[in-house]
Parts: structure tokens; C-alpha cells; sequence
């Protein structure tokens, strides 16, 4: 047996149980290392303005309270505007040190609002940590103040024009409450302007607006007035330290923190910064700060009134937060305070003025708006309604609308229609607005009515209210549930509203004398009617006359009216008349009318003619139109040669006051022949001379107008524009017109005679200027038998005067053409040779006049 074994491999173990104890050691050494370096913090550099305040090895860093760092270092930055501090910040803090980190110097700071920083009275100045986001950061700039939280607080900002008392610390308010601070304020170098940064505390952000405004409170504002003294004051902290506030506008969206606004210098410049207009006829009662009122409370103040070419403009501003009123559908009127014997209303607006109410409507924005006088009928319940009559009748707005002695409404307006009558807006109130129906009548409702003439006396008084107001009162519709029309005739009286509805004619005269309203009319001695109206419009009065529904079948085609009062009396050298009407018309004045006999004329007339005969005897009238300077009066007669044809009627210059308007009554006999186109008139005046006389007559009775017949039966024509000269004589008169020319007119006079051989044969019948005024224009008319004494080798000189001439051996010689021409002046002509047909000169055939006859001219000898 082999008792050999085979030998055990055992494997060496590579470590030693008895390295257990260095490797722990260090391991453990490694930690506590590990641990040294980080609890001995990190070191970071912050940039200050200045050191006041820190200080090496005792200055501290703190956050929320607990001690993070040390100041260790405070030196000289390199461009020696500000300072370094080195801080070694606690381990803890390590991983806050990030790039939105913030640090700042907190330092005791006491004033009227509070202290800050109480517990760096006590301990010391200290540096502040705000922790933020972003990487990992060693070098910070410290904040001149502490941060805000967004978290915490609103932040906005504000830029002003001046700062005032505005600080950091000083309050935010709204409502007089305090919602936050104000962080800086600071000017901008750039825009130069303050730029104010505020925080607003967390609960209070929703009331700041994106349409908020903010304005200063610092200090106090005093107001003095008939209304008494206000004094605006936010709080005794902003009367010393200063503070903004603001408002929050119903309608708007929170801001966001970082908005900015605009800094207004007071609440008026803030709050009211929507700018309108107003036009108006007259702002009496109103003046700049007169407020405008919704419902009660002021949303504005007129700025400024100025007076515009017809009327006035009114400016105002309205409050931001009232801005939705600025549209098309809103009305905005005058309330007026008014103190009667009767009541008052508003009677606080006699001592402190007027306001302006507005009623919210709908529609686009507008800014410019009419003011009404009185309110809008969309403000209150019931009906408008327009009258309408000749004249106001001493109604104006506010006087009362009664029905039954109640009163149910009230005039609201006067006003001047288009058409020339008076237009009376009443409203009356509900719900007596049912009373009124298509059938019912308005009439003037004044206290006392007096009327008298030769018949009768009648006085009628209302009671003592409507003794003192007077006012309108109406009548009930007859059916219940009749609808008005939005226009009635507002009636004299009562008694008229129960009349037959009269019939109108309207009639146009020159003059209005010996009439008057109320005058009667008449009809074959018999009283039809009265005259209501009596206006002057343009150059003329228009009457307007009430006759009685039942004699409407009177009027025609046929029918003439004319003045029926007082004594007429008219005449002159060649007649005399006297006209008087019936007794009673003496006394009470009035019109009379009849009919034509025979057919009519298919229109009426609607002239007031003078008497019975022009009105009853037919005549044809035209217009003729002279210079403004003619001599022709009223009344002159109208001739053709000695034949009287008519009369001037009437004269009116016309608006431009450089015509005459003279308006002819003919005998229709001679229409056929004066009436058309062709004729021409022409004032002929009275002329003296030595060598004649014309229109002698005219020097006693006055310049009288000359018509020349027109073409026989041809176009009818109305209108004629005088000659401003008599006429040149017609082809078949035969007569001559030449125009002779110099430089000066010299002794020419109008009339001076036309010599040929010291014959007298013609005159000159004008003179002056030609158009281009080098020259004078002489014009001269040949007598018919006399024309074919001038042809193209006629020579025309002056005869005026003496032509003396003296000499040693000579003696003197005298030289006149005729007495005549030494008196008046004249021209003289002499022709060299006969007419012909050749030579023959037409009309106004121009010659030149010369100064003296040649000597050969006066040896022309020729044969005609």
C-alpha cells in the first residue's frame, strides 16, 4: 500500500484584514478635508455706489433673518466710481448664488410713514440677499434699494414732468387707503423726465387697471367759491412725505406687473382727459367749470367757452372712466335754474350757474354735440309737440300747457321756422298725453284779455297763476284713443278755437299805412272778415287776412282789394281827387274787395291796390330799371311824345343799391305796342339853352318817363332797362350821329351847336371818355335835312370861344363863329367835296376834331 499524499495549493489572500484600519483613516481623513473646504464658503465680489455703511470683519450678509456671509474686503473699484466688497458667503448658501440673485444695504431709515430697517438700529448695517434663477454667478451689483417680489407685489412704472415731493417710501393710495409704495424715483438723463417706480401689494394688484390713471397727492389743494371752500387732502403722510394715487375704471383689464403709465400732476389732469364740444346759441348761465352731471354725479366741467358767427362753442372734458358716454345717442341739455311766483326749480343754479345734464344713448363715438336748452324727450314720458302761429305771443320756454286750469306740460322751445312763422315745441307729460288727438285745438291761455273797439268793450281775466304766466291750454280729442299729429296751429283764444275755420288770402302791397292788425274787411259795406298778420318781407308787406269760411265763394280770379281807410287825397296841376271811405273805416282803417265784371284773368290778383278805381279799372304793368341816380319820382307819367300812356306806381331800390325799380301801370290799349320787345324808356328832363328849350313843363311837374313804341305785335316783355340818354333818332328819321374825338373836351357843352357855314344844323348830345380813357368822345346829331352835308372828306374843328390875333402893322383881328358858340361853345365842319355814294359816312362814323380850321378848309366850295 502506497501511503504517499499529494500535496493542498492554497491561493494567498491580496489584502491584508490589517489595511482595513488605514484605508478607513483615509477615507475618514478625505471627508473631514472634504468638509473643511465647504463649510469655509464661497467668496464673492458685489459692486456698491459707496462704503457708507459697510464695513470689513463686521459687516454681515443676511437672508430671511440668518446670518449667510461676512464682509471681508471693501475696496476701490478700478475706475474709482464705486467700490468692491469681498464676501465669503456660508456653504448653505452656495447654490443660491445664481445670476438673478439680488443684494442690497439695509440701514436704518425713520420718517413720518414708519421706520425701516428697525433691526439694523440695533445690530448694525447689513447686506440683504434675494435669491433668483439663472446659472451659477460670483460677481454681483448691489440694488440701491430692496427688490420687489413679484410674487408679493405689483410692480409699475411711471413717468412724470416733475417730481414734487415723490421719494422711496412714499405711500401709494386709492380711495385714501394705502395699497403700496413707491421703490425710487429718478430723473432720466435722456428724456428728462421722472421716472418713478411703485409697487402695489399683492391683495390691492386687481384694482390697477390697464386704463387706470395715476396722479400726484402730495401737498394740498384749496378751493374757494360761492360754494364754499374744499380742501383735497389724501392723508397728513402725503401732506408731508408725498404719495400718488389712482383709480380703477369699471370697464378694464388687471395690469400686468411692469406696465407703465403716466404720472398726472392732480387729479383733474388725470381723471379728465376725454376733450368734446359743444354748440349752443347762447351760454348764458354757464361759465368755465360748470360742471356736467349724470344722473346726480359730475363727470366733467366746461374748460372753455368762446363766441363763434353764429352761436357758441363750448369745450369741456369728461372723466376717462365716463368715456362710454361719448357717442352719437347721447344728449346732453342745459338745466336752467328758474324762480317765479308760481314755483322754482333748480334754484341753486341762480347762485352758482348752471349745469349740464347728459341722457347715455348708443351709436359710434363722436365728440362734438348740440346743447339743448331744455331736456330731451327721450328723458321723460309723454309726446312732443310742435304749434306753430305769426309771432311768439310772449310764450318762451318753461311757460306752462294747462288743460283745464292743470297743468300737464310745458313749452320747451321758440324758434324762427324756415317758412317765417313761429315754431312752439311743448311736451306734455303722461299720462295726459292721451287727451290730445287730431281733433284737438291749442290756444293761448294769457291772464288778462282786453278788446275793444266802437262796438263793444270785453275784458276777461284767468286766475292769478295764469294772471302772472299766462301759458297755452288745449282741448280734449273726441275719441279715446285718437293720435295726435305732430303739428297744430296755436289759436288767439278760446272762442277762436270754437269758430268755422276761416279762409286766408294773402296780399302784397308797398305801404302799410292806415292799417293795422285787426283791421276789418269789407265787402260792398258789409264786414267779412279781419286782417291777422301784417310783416314786411324783402321790399314789400305782406298782409295776411282772415275772411269767413262762408264767404270763401267770393273769391275769384276776378277779385281786386284795396285800401279802405281814412281820406285819400291825391292830385296835381292837371287833376284832384279825394277818396273817403265809410265812417266807421275812418276811424278803424281796413280793405275792401270786389269782382271785375266780365271774364278773369285765370289767376288771382294779390295786390293791395290804392283805391277802388286802380283796383276795379284793369291795368297792364311793367318793370322798368334805372341808374340809382335818375331823377323820376312816384306818381310821374309815363308819355309817348305829349300822350300820357300811364303812371310810375311805385320806386324800390333794388338790394345792390346801384338800380332803380320803377313799376308802370298802363292802359292795356297801348300793351300791343310798349309792352314788347323793341320799346325803350328814358327819364326826359326839363332843358334850358340858348338855343332851345325842351320839357319845359318838367321844371313845374317834374321829369316824366319817355317810352318809344317796340317792334308792332311782336313778343310780350315785363321787364326794360331804361337808356341812360334819349335814344338816337331812328334810320327813318334820317337824322346823323357822328363821334368826333380830341384830347380835351374844351367849352364843348351838351347842346352846343353843330355849324356848317355859321348854320346851326345840329347839336352835341353826349360827351366823355373813351373806354380806354386817352381820349374824349364828342357825339353830335345832324338834323335829317342837314346828314348829306358830311362825308369821309368832312374836317370838324372847335368854334368855342374868341380867336384874337394882333400884330404891330396889322392891328388886331376878332374871330367868332356865332354869339351862340362864344356863349355855349360849338363845333364847326367844313367838305371838300359832294356826297356820293362813295363817300358817304355811316352812324357813328368817328372824326377827328381839331383845335382850329385849317385856311384851305374854309375855301372848300363844294356842290350838294
Amino acid at each position: 500500500m502506497n501511503n504517499n499524499q499529494s500535496p493542498r495549493v492554497r491561493r494567498k489572500k491580496l489584502l491584508s484584514p490589517i489595511w482595513i484600519l488605514p484605508i478607513l483613516a483615509v477615507i475618514l481623513g478625505a471627508w473631514l478635508l472634504f468638509t473643511y473646504i465647504k463649510e469655509q464658503g464661497t467668496e464673492i465680489r458685489i459692486q456698491f455706489p459707496d462704503a457708507n455703511g459697510i464695513e470689513a470683519r463686521k459687516t454681515l450678509v443676511k437672508y430671511q433673518g440668518l446670518v449667510v456671509g461676512m464682509v471681508r474686503e471693501v475696496d476701490l473699484s478700478g475706475d474709482r466710481s464705486s467700490v468692491n466688497v469681498l464676501i465669503k458667503m456660508d456653504h448653505t448658501v452656495d447654490d443660491l448664488l445664481r445670476h438673478d440673485t439680488r443684494f442690497w444695504l439695509v440701514s436704518p431709515k425713520a420718517s413720518i410713514t414708519g421706520v425701516e430697517g428697525l433691526d439694523a438700529l440695533f445690530s448694525g448695517n447689513y447686506i440683504a440677499m434675494k435669491p433668483g434663477e439663472g446659472k451659477r454667478r460670483l460677481r454681483f451689483n448691489a440694488d440701491t434699494m430692496a427688490p420687489a417680489s413679484v410674487d408679493d407685489a405689483t410692480i409699475i412704472h411711471l413717468e412724470a414732468d416733475k417730481g414734487g415731493s415723490l421719494d422711496a417710501g412714499s405711500s401709494v393710495y386709492y380711495q385714501q387707503m394705502k395699497v403700496g409704495d413707491i421703490l425710487q424715483s429718478v430723473l432720466d438723463p435722456e428724456t428728462k423726465k421722472v421716472q418713478v417706480t411703485a409697487q402695489i401689494d399683492r391683495s390691492y394688484a386687481p384694482l390697477v387697471k390697464e386704463n387706470s390713471h395715476f396722479w400726484n397727492v402730495s401737498g394740498l389743494k384749496a378751493n374757494a367759491s360761492l360754494s364754499g371752500v374744499k380742501v383735497e387732502l389724501e392723508s397728513l403722510a402725503s401732506l408731508l412725505t408725498g404719495g400718488i394715487a389712482f383709480d380703477s375704471p369699471e370697464v378694464g383689464e388687471p395690469a400686468a406687473s411692469g406696465a407703465r403709465f403716466k404720472l398726472y400732476p392732480d387729479r383733474k389732469a388725470a381723471t379728465q382727459d376725454h376733450f368734446i364740444s359743444f354748440n349752443a346759441d347762447s351760454a348764458e348761465g354757464l361759465k368755465p367749470g360748470s360742471k356736467i352731471r349724470l344722473r346726480g354725479v359730475d363727470i366733467g366741467e366746461l374748460t372753455d367757452i368762446s363766441a363763434g358767427e353764429y352761436g357758441v362753442r363750448l369745450n369741456a372734458a369728461i372723466r376717462d372712466s365716463y368715456r362710454h358716454l361719448l357717442v352719437s345717442g347721447s344728449e346732453f341739455w342745459q338745466v336752467k335754474g328758474q324762480l317765479s311766483l308760481t314755483g322754482a326749480k333748480h334754484i341753486g343754479n341762480l347762485l352758482l350757474g348752471d349745469f349740464i345734464s347728459v341722457e347715455p344713448g348708443s351709436g359710434e363715438p363722436q365728440y362734438r354735440f348740440e346743447l339743448a336748452s331744455v331736456a330731451p324727450d327721450s328723458s321723460r314720458d309723454g309726446i312732443a309737440l310742435t304749434l306753430y302761429r305769426e309771432d311768439a305771443a310772449g310764450l318762451n320756454v318753461g311757460s306752462p300747457v294747462r288743460f283745464k286750469q292743470l297743468p300737464v306740460g310745458e313749452v320747451t322751445g321758440v324758434d324762427l321756422e324756415s317758412e317765417g312763422s313761429i315754431g312752439i315745441k311743448v311736451w306734455i307729460n303722461a299720462p295726459y298725453h292721451q287727451l290730445v288727438g287730431e281733433d284737438s285745438h291749442f290756444w293761448l291761455a294769457q291772464g288778462l284779455d282786453i278788446s275793444a273797439d266802437l262796438k263793444a268793450l270785453s275784458v276777461s281775466s284767468a286766475p292769478f297763476s295764469q294772471l302772472l304766466n299766462g301759458g297755452i291750454s288745449f282741448s280734449r280729442a273726441a275719441a279715446a284713443d285718437a293720435t295726435p299729429v305732430p303739428r297744430y296751429p296755436l289759436l288767439d283764444d278760446f272762442e277762436q278755437s270754437q269758430a268755422p275755420k276761416p279762409f286766408w288770402v294773402r296780399l302784397n302791397s308797398d305801404k302799410a299805412d292806415g292799417l293795422a292788425i285787426g283791421a276789418p274787411v269789407y265787402y260792398r259795406q258789409m264786414e267779412v272778415g279781419n286782417v291777422r298778420d301784417l310783416q314786411l318781407k324783402g321790399d314789400q308787406f305782406e298782409i295776411k287776412l282772415a275772411l269767413e269760411g262762408r264767404y270763401q265763394h267770393l273769391i275769384s280770379d276776378k277779385t281786386r282789394f284795396w285800401k279802405y281807410s281814412g281820406v285819400r287825397i291825391s292830385g296835381s296841376l292837371t287833376q284832384f281827387e279825394i277818396d273817403t271811405a265809410a265812417a266807421m273805416a275812418l276811424l278803424r282803417g281796413g280793405i275792401a274787395f270786389d269782382n271785375l265784371a266780365g271774364a278773369g284773368t285765370g289767376e288771382r290778383d294779390k295786390w293791395l291796390y290804392l283805391n277802388r278805381n286802380d283796383a276795379l279799372s284793369p291795368k297792364v304793368r311793367a318793370t322798368v330799371y334805372l341808374d340809382a341816380d335818375a331823377d323820376i319820382q312816384q306818381g310821374a307819367p309815363v308819355k309817348y311824345h305829349q300822350q300820357q300812356l300811364g303812371l310810375v306806381e311805385r320806386l324800390q331800390l333794388t338790394p345792390d343799391l346801384k338800380r332803380l325799380k320803377a313799376t308802370l301801370t298802363l292802359d292795356p290799349q297801348w300793351q300791343q305796342r310798349f309792352l314788347v320787345e323793341g320799346a325803350r324808356f328814358y327819364v326826359a328832363e326839363a332843358q334850358l339853352g340858348l338855343t332851345g328849350t325842351k320839357n319845359v313843363a318838367n321844371l313845374v311837374l317834374g321829369n316824366h318817363l319817355s317810352a318809344l313804341p317796340g317792334i308792332e305785335d311782336g313778343p310780350r316783355q315785363r321787364e326794360f332797362q331804361a337808356l341812360a340818354e334819349p335814344p338816337a333818332p331812328d334810320e327813318h328819321e334820317q337824322s346823323l350821329r357822328l363821334v368826333l374825338t380830341q384830347s380835351q373836351l374844351g367849352s364843348v357843352k351838351i347842346g352846343s351847336p353843330v355849324l356848317y357855314r355859321q348854320i346851326t344844323v345840329g347839336e352835341v348830345v353826349r360827351h366823355g371818355l373813351a373806354k380806354d380813357a386817352s381820349r374824349v368822345e364828342i357825339t353830335i346829331e345832324l338834323k335829317p335835312r342837314y346828314r348829306h352835308l358830311v362825308n369821309t372828306s368832312s374836317r370838324f374843328w372847335n368854334a368855342s370861344g374868341l380867336s384874337v390875333k394882333v400884330g404891330l402893322f396889322s392891328g388886331a383881328e376878332i374871330h367868332t363863329e356865332s354869339l351862340d358858340t362864344l356863349l355855349m361853345g360849338g363845333i364847326a365842319f367844313a367838305t371838300e367835296s359832294s356826297t356820293t355814294d362813295d363817300n358817304k359816312v355811316k352812324p357813328l362814323t368817328r372824326f377827328a376834331l381839331y383845335e382850329q380850321a385849317e385856311k384851305q378848309w374854309l375855301r372848300w366850295r363844294p356842290s350838294f
